[in-house]
């Protein structure tokens, strides 16, 4: 179960260096994990950052509140996960699948789910 393994921490600001948790290997599995940032409203605070290829999570949670999950680089596949922020809480660049997953806005003010930063229509 996801509430079996909690990594946690509380820490924002860059993206690239206050995630909870970041993976840059390729071909990593996590199951049944739950990952959060627990910093708050006061700004950025990535719970997850990968940045490795072919990575894959199954049955996970990821909480924080603003860009919660850094889908950064690489193909990425996420099946039965939850997904919990505010403002712009999946972000990145990465080409990724999310299968049967649960995406659940805490926003008061309309926040936006999703904010890709990819430059072509290739991409």
């Amino acid at each position: 179960q996801p509430s079996d393994t909690i990594i946690t921490w509380n820490d924002g600001g860059n993206i690239m260096e206050s995630p909870t948790l970041t993976v840059l290997a390729s071909d990593f599995v996590g199951r049944y994990l739950t990952i959060q940032n627990t910093f708050g409203s006061a700004g950025k605070a990535v719970a997850l950052r990968v940045s490795g290829d072919r990575a894959a999570f199954y049955g996970c949670r990821i909480l924080s509140y603003q860009d919660t999950l850094l889908d950064d680089t690489g193909s990425h596949y996420y099946s039965n996960c939850y997904i919990e922020g505010a403002t712009d809480f999946i972000c990145g660049n990465a080409a990724s699948l999310f299968e049967r997953c649960h995406l659940h806005s805490i926003s008061t003010n309309n926040g936006s789910i999703t904010a890709q930063h990819r430059n072509l229509a290739s991409e």
